[in-house]
């Protein structure tokens, strides 16, 4: 079993993170700086610290003390850029695993900010307290948002499904598919409770899910 931090941490919540770490966890998903070597646990790197060409993941093994069990592969990664990704951590991290998110629900944005706190929609919230929040965009796309005690953390309008296309992620390179199960809506939970990621594929269209930079790259 694994432990995934936040990717943004407060002094304040040093006795929080140190307890969090204290279990033999299988390992720990880093996504900060500051987690490195605060485990015995191996560590498998996550988005930003992974990098998008494999290069920032081989300058990590320096200071994480040896390569990591695994790295996570960007959302901003194409499936044509995957087979170069694993190369050159095979030349600079010692070639570990390939994940991926096949479903879930990206974050695109964390604030420190309470939005809509200071209009009136909600009290402060209290450690451990979370407010569902609504976003709407001028083109009518709605962003779920969660606000915390330290933040607001912004998702994007559509959840990742990249289950039509496990055969050719996997010939990439991609040894592990991660899911979200919070991200699927009740149809969805039943079929992959059911049958599996794959049971996941009849539910990708262009209104509910996207594969973000698969196959498209970035500009």
């Amino acid at each position: 079993m694994r432990v995934r931090p936040p990717e943004v941490l407060y002094d304040a919540e040093e006795e929080w993170i140190t307890a969090i770490l204290a279990p033999p966890w299988d390992a720990v998903v880093v996504r900060n700086l500051g987690l490195l070597g605060r485990s015995a646990a191996p560590i498998v790197l996550e988005y930003p610290l992974q990098g998008l060409n494999g290069s920032t993941a081989g300058a990590l093994v320096g200071l994480a003390g040896g390569p990591p069990a695994g790295v996570v592969l960007s959302p901003e990664v194409s499936l044509a850029e995957v087979p170069a990704v694993a190369r050159a951590l095979a030349a600079t991290a010692g070639s570990p695993p390939l994940e991926i998110v096949a479903f879930g629900r990206q974050q695109v944005l964390y604030t420190r900010d309470l939005l809509g706190r200071v209009e009136g929609l909600y009290e402060a919230p209290g450690p451990g307290e979370h407010v569902p929040l609504v976003l709407e965009d001028a083109k009518g796309f709605v962003f779920p948002a969660v606000a915390g005690t330290g933040g607001t953390r912004i998702f994007n309008a559509r959840v990742t499904n990249l289950a039509p296309n496990l055969a050719e992620l996997h010939a990439a390179g991609v040894g592990t598919f991660i899911v979200e199960s919070s991200a699927m809506d009740a149809a969805e939970r039943a079929a992959f409770a059911e049958g599996g990621l794959e049971a996941l594929a009849p539910f990708a269209s262009r209104e509910r899910s996207t594969t973000g930079h698969l196959f498209r790259g970035v500009a």
